[in-house]
């Protein structure tokens, strides 16, 4: 199980520290943290709203409560 996040660039990147790249699951660097907050803000200058999506794979332990899937 995995779970899931969509939010304000700059809320989801400030918490992250890695990134998907080709496939392959890489440290996030503050250079590459640079670069997508630049584009945010060109993005936000032509009046586009950009949300991130982050994930995080949960222990397969953890009791997952469906009944609020798809809210």
């Amino acid at each position: 199980p995995h779970l899931f996040v969509k939010g304000a660039t700059d809320s989801i990147l400030n918490l992250s520290d890695s990134i998907l790249l080709n496939g392959k699951i890489e440290p996030l660097s503050a250079e590459q943290k640079e670069i997508i907050f630049q584009a945010n803000a060109l993005l936000a200058s032509q009046a586009l709203r950009v949300l991130a999506v982050s994930y995080r794979p949960l222990p397969q332990s953890m009791p997952i409560d469906r009944s609020t899937e798809n809210h």
